[in-house]
């Protein structure tokens, strides 16, 4: 469950950053690392363990269609990045569609796991964003290929030739703080030790007789 919860942390981040308007560089880390501890949640558990919990909640599902979305969010914003770089050369506009191409295939697959997906549970996650992301991304590649087809010539690189991108990870477990300076209070400390009660029965105690002639002692 920690790397479930630090990539909820992480996409928290990612969303942060895009209101802030910060570079489509530094989102690109960001989303890239949501998805590896994503991915990292789903390789930690098996099959066996899956099939205990999807009855209740399709984890394995939600797990593998986050990854690809945040896979999908940040070969996106390298897209930008790309165009951005081929502007100011005015050459590269090709990596730009290489990305944008990686990008689209990843948000498809994200939602082609929950269609897939035989657990009836699975319909019940949301891929509204996912989908409208591929929409986004196909629309981008489609105007992208045809300017790079009638103006630039820029070759197209293939995917494996794409850099791995760099990770920025902002969500991180932190120890629990040391309290042993702390005094406290023993909160048991009025209860009757089990000893003294065995040696002089409920009767010895005023305060536990109203409760017992409730037949609760």
């Amino acid at each position: 469950m920690l790397n479930v919860q630090l990539a909820q942390a992480q996409a928290c981040y990612y969303e942060m950053a895009q209101v802030r308007g910060m570079k489509a560089e530094t989102l690109a880390k960001i989303a890239g690392q949501a998805a590896d501890l994503y991915r990292a949640a789903s390789r930690s558990m098996s099959d066996a363990a899956f099939a205990d919990i999807d009855g209740v909640y399709p984890w394995s599902v939600y797990l593998r269609t986050h990854a690809a979305s945040f896979d999908s969010a940040s070969f996106w914003q390298m897209s930008q990045k790309a165009h951005a770089d081929a502007d100011a050369k005015g050459d590269g506009y090709g990596v730009e569609i290489a990305w944008l191409t990686v990008a689209e295939n990843a948000a498809n697959a994200a939602v082609s796991v929950v269609k897939g997906s035989a657990n009836p549970l699975s319909q019940h996650l949301d891929v509204t964003n996912t989908t409208l992301l591929a929409a986004k991304v196909r629309g981008r590649r489609l105007e992208a290929e045809k300017d790079n087809t009638t103006i630039y010539c820029n070759p197209i690189p293939p995917a494996r030739d794409l850099p791995e991108v760099p990770r920025a990870q902002l969500a991180k477990p932190l120890a629990l703080p040391d309290w042993s300076g702390y005094g406290s209070r023993d909160v048991f400390a009025s209860i009757v030790p089990v000893e003294v009660r065995a040696v002089h029965g409920n009767d010895g105690f005023p305060a536990t007789r109203g409760v017992q002639a409730m037949g609760v002692v």
